[in-house]
């Protein structure tokens, strides 16, 4: 079995077993993973390294250029180009399939009087996103902790930004949002709404341990970072 193979099947058996993740590399079996913080470690992998199923594979860790899996750029394109991270391993796997958890953070913003614009680069934290999943019956804490979302939930948050940008109202409007002058860094002026770059929404999306979280907006957390490196690089 691959390695890939044996993590996406972490997603499928973790419906049917009941086995505990005590170790690094994590038995694809298991159903019972640990917090962020109890973690087993690694002598070879930042302090605060998460161990969870899987991570964004298009953009890479940006200090040392390296994608999910210790994956590079010569793996992707070039002479040496390879399917180590390639998406087909979900399509031969069947799919994503899963229970949908959607967070409507927009409708609860303007339920609350929270007044903020999409297209900057306003940070959702923690605690407003449990506040909102209350507003709509859902305690978003992860079942393990008494809450309601089950390892291998799929998260989707509503920022808004879909419906600011059907308002916009020419194309010479949206050019100036869309247009703004990209850099790698806190100097970057393309903005946008999404979750914080926070300890508790870390520790929060780790110990869910979703199988795969969306949005409407550009960006899922809050771009650019005000904390030096995005909470996937953590």
């Amino acid at each position: 079995m691959s390695d890939a193979q044996a993590r996406l099947n972490q997603v499928t058996d973790m419906l049917t077993s009941d086995k505990t993740a005590t170790s690094i590399p994590f038995d694809p079996n298991c159903t019972k993973f640990p917090a962020r913080n109890d973690g087993p470690k690694r002598p070879d992998a930042p302090a605060d390294a998460a161990w969870v199923w899987g991570e964004d594979d298009q953009v890479s860790h940006l200090a040392t250029g390296t994608f999910y899996n210790n994956t590079h750029t010569a793996d992707i394109i070039g002479p040496d180009a390879n399917l180590k991270c390639s998406i087909h391993h979900w399509s031969e796997h069947g799919g994503i399939a899963g229970r949908g958890v959607l967070l409507d953070y927009r409708a609860y913003a303007d339920k609350k009087g929270i007044e903020y614009d999409s297209f900057i680069d306003h940070r959702i934290p923690y605690e407003e996103l449990y506040s909102c999943g209350k507003d709509q019956g859902i305690d978003i804490r992860p079942q393990a902790q008494g809450g309601d979302i089950r390892i291998g939930d799929i998260l989707f948050i509503r920022s808004g930004f879909i419906g600011q940008y059907h308002r916009v109202k020419s194309t010479e409007e949206w050019s100036k949002v869309a247009l703004r002058p990209h850099a790698i860094g806190p100097d970057d002026q393309q903005k946008w709404a999404g979750v914080a770059q926070e300890e508790k929404m870390i520790d929060w999306l780790h110990d869910c341990y979703f199988t795969a979280v969306g949005g409407d907006s550009p960006s899922f957390e809050a771009w650019p970072s005000n904390r030096g490196k995005t909470s996937r690089e953590r």
